[in-house]
């Protein structure tokens, strides 16, 4: 009898954490769904305004140790990123926050004039998740709000620690991009050299 009983706990047990198991699932499929619509309408409105703005011959300036940037749905805008291989294209949002990430992948630290830009993201498919397809000489692109496109070419890519911040932000690379792996025990790291002809 205490067998039966031992083995109908153990079984409901089983149904409980299948069931918590399958929710969680499907609340991190409709929080990657949000996401990736939101990000698509910030990069129609950026890519509509940067062109409004580069037709009217309007320029933005950098505040201090920022990005040159466009304000469009409470965000403050950088530029676009770009990665054909990877079927990357997101606008980037100036700042990161917990918040920000929900929209959009966001400047984590640096500058591209500064040529140690580093930017994270979730790995949503349509956001960073396939960032692992970019291999070695790959092509990445970051067009500024103002239309000046920066070149560069995949050079490495690691798997860090949550906890190596400081490998992160000491690397040697002007453009860096990260995410977690799945189960965030770490963070994949692309690593993007500069390529000849950057800027325009």
């Amino acid at each position: 009898m205490k067998r039966k009983i031992r083995g109908s706990i153990l079984i409901l047990l089983g149904l409980l954490l299948a069931f918590s198991g399958a929710a969680l699932y499907a609340g991190y499929e409709r929080q990657a769904s949000l996401a990736e619509q939101r990000a698509e309408i910030l990069l129609a409105e950026l890519h509509h305004t940067m062109e409004e703005r580069h037709l009217g011959g309007v320029v933005a300036e950098a505040p201090e140790g920022q990005m040159p940037q466009i304000l469009l749905e409470g965000y403050a805008l950088i530029g676009v990123l770009e990665a054909e291989e990877a079927g990357i294209r997101l606008p980037i949002i100036e700042s990161w926050s917990y918040e920000s990430l929900q929209y959009s992948p966001c400047r984590y630290s640096g500058s591209l004039e500064e040529e140690n830009l580093i930017l994270l993201g979730h790995n949503y498919h349509r956001h960073l998740g396939n960032l692992g397809q970019l291999e070695t000489g790959d092509v990445v692109t970051f067009t500024d709000i103002n239309g000046k496109i920066y070149t560069f070419a995949v050079a490495s890519a690691e798997k860090l620690k949550p906890t190596q911040v400081e490998e992160l932000k000491s690397n040697p690379y002007p453009l860096a991009i990260f995410t977690c792996t799945d189960g965030g025990e770490s963070r994949y790291v692309v690593y993007c050299e500069k390529r000849d002809g950057t800027g325009n």
